[in-house]
C-alpha cells in the first residue's frame, strides 16, 4: 500500500536492480535512480502521470518528469484539444432572440439519437420536445449534474420523470462520500447535445425558461452554435460516453438518485 502523504515506488528486475523510480510527496528518500526533490502535489486520489515530450516519456529521474499544471484525479479523462479542418454547416444563435426556435428545430429533425449533457434542466417546453422525440422512436440520453448549487428542484424532478416515463435514459454525476463514491469533477457543467451522430449544439446556458426562452422578448443574453460534421460529433460523443459510463461508481441512474 502506498502512502498518501509521500513515499517511493520502484520498478525492479529479477535481480532487484532498479529500472525506474518515483519519489513523491513529503518523502526524503535518497536513491541512485532519483535526483533532487520529490514530486509535489500528491495525495489521496491523485494520479501522478509522467510527462511526454515528442511522443516519448520524459526520463531524467527528476520531479520535472512528473510535474504538470493539472492534478489528475481518479477516473478523470485526458482528452486532448483537437484542431480540425473540415467541411460542414455552422449555425450561430443567441438568447433571447432565436435560441428556442433554433434548438426546437434541431430536436424535431432528430431521427435516431439525442445525447444531451446539461447542468440544470427546468424548461418544460424543451422537455415537450424531448418527449415528442421519444414518441417517434428517437433514443434520448440525458446526463446531468447530481448536486447543482441549491439542489435539484421540483421542476427538474418533474421534467426528468416525464422523460424517464417515456423511455428516456438519465444519469447523473454524483458525489456520495458516505458510500465511498467521489465524483471525478467538482461539477458537470457542460451544455451540449449530439444529435444523430452528426449535429452538435454547444451553448452557454442551462435549459431554463430564462436561458432558452420560448418568448424572445424575455430572458438572458446567451449564445450557442450548431455544427454539422461527423468528426466534431464523434469528439463530443466520446466525451459524453466517457462521463456517462455506467461502470463508473459516480455515474448514477435516475432510479438510484
Amino acid at each position: 500500500t502506498l502512502s498518501n502523504t509521500g513515499g517511493a515506488a520502484a520498478l525492479k528486475d529479477g535481480y532487484n536492480h532498479t529500472i525506474d523510480i518515483i519519489v513523491y510527496g513529503d518523502s526524503e528518500y535518497v536513491s541512485k535512480g532519483w535526483n533532487g526533490l520529490s514530486v509535489p502535489k500528491s495525495g489521496s486520489g491523485v494520479i501522478l502521470k509522467r510527462n511526454i515530450h515528442n511522443g516519448i516519456p520524459k526520463d531524467t529521474n527528476m520531479s520535472s518528469d512528473w510535474k504538470h499544471p493539472r492534478i489528475y484525479g481518479i477516473g478523470q479523462s485526458d482528452f486532448p484539444y483537437v484542431t480540425m479542418s473540415c467541411t460542414g454547416e455552422i449555425k450561430m444563435f443567441v438568447s433571447p432572440d432565436c435560441s428556442f426556435e433554433t434548438i426546437v428545430s434541431e430536436l424535431r429533425n432528430a431521427t435516431k439519437s439525442i445525447y444531451f449533457n446539461i447542468y440544470e434542466f427546468t424548461n418544460p417546453f424543451l422537455c415537450d420536445e424531448l418527449v415528442a422525440a421519444l414518441k417517434r422512436g428517437v433514443s434520448v440520453n440525458v446526463f446531468l449534474e447530481g448536486a447543482p448549487v441549491g439542489g435539484i428542484d421540483d421542476r427538474e424532478q418533474f421534467i426528468l420523470n416525464r422523460i424517464a416515463n417515456n423511455g428516456g435514459k438519465i444519469r447523473f454525476i454524483v458525489n456520495d462520500p458516505d458510500n465511498d463514491v467521489y465524483d471525478r469533477y467538482r461539477f458537470d457543467h457542460g451544455k451540449y447535445l449530439v444529435i444523430d451522430n452528426y449535429t452538435v449544439i454547444v451553448e452557454s446556458c442551462n435549459w431554463a425558461k430564462t436561458g432558452i426562452p420560448k418568448d424572445p422578448t424575455f430572458g438572458n443574453r446567451e449564445w450557442g452554435i450548431v455544427v454539422r460534421n461527423e468528426d466534431v460529433a464523434s469528439y463530443f460523443l466520446d466525451v459524453f460516453l466517457d462521463d456517462w459510463n455506467p461502470l463508473r461508481c459516480d455515474s448514477y441512474s435516475f432510479g438510484n438518485m
